[in-house]
């Protein structure tokens, strides 16, 4: 019996697999980017505080854009009215 090889369909050489690595699912995040995360949720959190409280003076109102709300400045005009 006569054993067949195939060939690469290009000419380079066949390229070796690489062994995989084990993952970690309950590893824990290094300090320095659990501290950087927190940083910028409190820094998220201060944002929308500050926009809620915007909304609630009447200096910005939510504006409807098909299925987005977007925030917009309001016009002095309205702040009379």
């Amino acid at each position: 019996m006569k054993h067949v090889t195939r060939r690469s369909p290009s000419p380079a050489a066949p390229r070796r697999r690489r062994p995989t690595r084990p993952l970690d699912l309950f590893a824990t995040i290094p300090d320095e980017r659990s501290s950087a995360a927190m940083d910028d949720a409190a820094e998220a959190e201060r944002l929308i505080e500050d926009l809620l409280a915007l909304v609630d003076v009447g200096l910005i109102a939510p504006v409807r854009d098909d299925d987005a709300i977007r925030y917009a400045i309001v016009e002095p005009d309205d702040l009379t009215a």
